[in-house]
């Protein structure tokens, strides 16, 4: 997780949407949905998921994204990247999904785990620790045991932000979409955003291919193809939304050089 130096402050929950994720504000700093405390930052990363509350480090500006751009259906979700369970927990208590499967490097920790039991959300939100995102052989296991022939409504990305792994776990788990369904990339402009923070080698990512790269080359596939990915929307410097449309079968793992066409040229990463 990311932070961004613009990350609104104080902005309402539902400024950008009909409601669909309904919670309760607390108070600066926490907010509660029908089951779950949540504390929320993107400032102070100290903190994680306790038996009070679940650690969710996101931007209330992101929640407004996140109402305004979820599918109408969301039965069918996987996450790359649950660090402390809070988007899982939140989609579960809010939209009620049938499941919500989600990987990360992490394991779960004791206290998320004792969240998801208490609320009876066993069988609904199923988290595996260990796996990395660019294990393509793993995700696409874990998806075809988890949801056997269900498309998915929705992907979200929140994992590394690497061009490499990013873009790997993309072309692995997008055929799992149904037409229609929606990948969202998070904290993708992270190459571009302003201060010493991001533009010098203090930068975590310094010398490292910018994520950038990978939307440049799902528009190339857009207009190239746009019956398989149908839509892309970037209503922010850290959220793009992916739609997925017709032209890919079922499960099948998209390939993007060979999806889209650049008239000869060749494509260079920055």
């Amino acid at each position: 997780m990311i932070s961004w130096p613009w990350a609104s402050k104080g902005r309402k929950h539902n400024s950008y949407a009909k409601r669909k994720l309904l919670f309760e504000n607390i108070d600066e700093h926490h907010f509660r949905t029908k089951r779950f405390m949540f504390r929320h930052s993107m400032h102070d990363f100290s903190f994680g998921t306790t038996d009070e509350s679940v650690a969710f480090l996101k931007s209330p500006s992101m929640l407004g994204l996140y109402e305004l751009y979820l599918p109408d259906q969301v039965q069918h979700v996987f996450e790359l990247g649950f660090f402390h369970g809070g988007l899982p927990l939140l989609l579960a208590d809010t939209v009620k999904p049938r499941k919500v499967v989600a990987i990360d490097y992490k394991e779960p920790s004791e206290a998320l785990k004792r969240h998801i039991e208490r609320a009876g959300l066993s069988n609904v939100v199923r988290l595996y620790g260990r796996t990395l995102q660019d294990d393509v052989l793993t995700l696409r296991r874990i998806l075809d045991e988890e949801f056997i022939d269900q498309g998915l409504d929705l992907i979200t990305d929140d994992c590394s932000h690497e061009y490499a792994q990013t873009r790997a776990s993309f072309e692995a788990t997008f055929g799992y979409l149904r037409p229609g369904g929606k990948f969202i990339i998070e904290d993708w402009g992270w190459a571009h955003w302003p201060g010493d923070e991001w533009q010098t080698e203090k930068s975590y990512f310094n010398g490292r291919p910018a994520l950038t790269n990978l939307l440049f080359e799902i528009l190339m596939l857009h207009a190239s193809d746009p019956s398989i990915v149908s839509k892309v929307e970037v209503p922010a410097p850290m959220f793009a939304v992916v739609t997925r449309g017709t032209g890919l079968a079922h499960k099948e793992t998209l390939k993007l050089d060979t999806a889209y066409q650049t008239a000869g040229r060749q494509f260079s990463l920055l």
